[in-house]
């Protein structure tokens, strides 16, 4: 099975001989979306920072940082998914990983749109001399990022937000419960599927949108959450989520699932 690959941008290719004897020629092939791997998209920054040139190899999908898009040591390969992927089960998917996405692109934001109005944002109001300030009244917010794959149960967070919204319309601990506004970012397999389920729920004091933010963007929305949501789990019980080391870098508080290690 022949997958195509083709040029993103147009930039003289260096030879195989690199232009300063301290320069290598490095190749990073990703099976994944290059836009979508701000780890990979680093690595490849570094060793074009360091002398070398850079033969970037993966999926087309979204777009990469400006810095590794405008580096004239960084080249970027886009491989075209087979289209015989397209067909392929749940389970094939689950074991073949980052072959196939189907992704969204338009964010669905209208939930938490509609906790703010007039001077409001969903985080800040105008003040009457013109100044930004935090909205008192407003809600906490809560941020988790998933690949929206199989290794993350989602039900989990819904379950205890539909616990919260009753508790809250039921008037519990006095009222003091704040709003929930709740923004889950990333692409991948399942998010339909949870957007079906969050559709379901009807909450009323609890706001819940799906969105995929830019590399440049993600670190902003984490250091202005209240609290980071990881429910990653561990088959092999080594690996550590990056969103955790990625919120608490952000200065965020991280309620995480527990799994052996």
């Amino acid at each position: 099975m022949k997958a195509e690959i083709r040029r993103r941008h147009p930039k003289q290719l260096p030879s195989s001989q690199p232009k300063e004897p301290s320069g290598k020629r490095i190749a990073i092939l990703l099976l994944g979306d290059i836009g979508r791997s701000p780890r990979m998209q680093y690595h490849a920054l570094s060793l074009a920072q360091a002398g070398h040139y850079v033969d970037f190899i993966g999926y087309a999908d979204t777009q990469p940082m400006e810095a590794v898009l405008n580096h004239d040591r960084i080249t970027l390969w886009h491989i075209a998914i087979p289209h015989q992927l397209s067909a392929a089960s749940r389970a094939m998917f689950l074991v073949l990983g980052p072959l196939w996405q189907r992704l969204l692109q338009d964010p669905q934001l209208k939930p938490l749109r509609s906790m703010s109005a007039g001077n409001e944002a969903l985080l800040t109001e105008r003040a009457g001399d013109g100044t930004i300030i935090l909205r008192q009244t407003r809600p906490m917010l809560i941020v988790s990022s998933t690949s929206w794959t199989a290794d993350e149960d989602f039900s989990i967070l819904l379950g205890a937000l539909k616990k919260y919204d009753e508790l809250k319309s039921e008037g519990a601990s006095d009222g003091s419960l704040p709003p929930l506004a709740v923004l889950i970012t990333g692409k991948g397999p399942l998010r339909k599927y949870y957007e079906q389920e969050i559709s379901r729920l009807q909450l009323q004091n609890v706001g819940i949108a799906t969105a995929w933010l830019s590399a440049e963007d993600y670190p902003l929305l984490l250091g202005s959450a209240d609290l980071g949501i990881s429910l990653h789990t561990s088959s092999s019980g080594l690996d550590l989520p990056m969103k955790v080391v990625d919120m608490l870098g952000c200065g965020t508080p991280v309620c995480a699932y527990r799994f052996s290690w």
